[in-house]
């Protein structure tokens, strides 16, 4: 793998720093987001993205660990990785189940129109910047991992924050129509 220009100024003290800080502000945004009135879905949101960027940090690190995502990122200190790879996807999902709630409110079928979004769109792009990442020696794979299996971990990832977000809606609605707050009556 070459040594990557493109996250140079990531090395820096003023490039790392801007990243943790930059992410940390962004989460700490969007924690105070649900707190604010008028929507109690926010918490939802909040909630869904953050179990995704859990899932992502833990991927990099698995993964990564065992060689099969190679990356140049990684060699970047522990706190920046941090940023970058769970504080970050957290905004990221969070701004993704923002946009989803949009979708929601404007279409009949919010999940079919977003897995063809994904299908149809988003696998392509995943497969061209990944292309284009492994040309440039920023992204490596390894033990026999392909592009089209990123492709389809990037779309797999990009649909579960959609999948848990209705999951966790739903619930809330069944609880708050319950007459008992979702708490069963016992019978005797």
């Amino acid at each position: 793998m070459n040594d990557c220009q493109a996250i140079e100024f990531l090395h820096s003290p003023l490039g790392g720093a801007a990243v943790v800080v930059g992410a940390v502000l962004a989460c700490a945004g969007l924690l105070v987001w649900p707190r604010r009135p008028g929507d109690a879905g926010r918490s939802t949101v909040v909630l869904s993205a953050s179990a995704l960027g859990v899932c992502v940090a833990g991927l990099n690190l698995i993964l990564g660990s065992a060689g099969v995502w190679q990356s140049c990122s990684y060699r970047l200190p522990l706190i920046v990785l941090a940023a970058m790879y769970l504080l970050l996807p957290i905004v990221f999902f969070a701004l993704l189940l923002m946009g989803y709630r949009w979708l929601a409110g404007h279409t009949r079928y919010p999940a079919l129109v977003y897995g063809a979004v994904l299908l149809v769109v988003v696998a392509p792009l995943i497969v061209i910047a990944d292309s284009l990442a492994l040309e440039s020696g920023y992204l490596a794979f390894g033990t026999g991992y392909t592009v089209w299996m990123d492709a389809l971990v990037g779309v797999v990832l990009l649909a579960l924050p959609v999948l848990l977000y209705e999951a966790l809606r739903r619930r809330q609605e069944r609880n708050s129509r319950s007459p008992h707050g979702g708490r069963g009556i016992s019978a005797g």
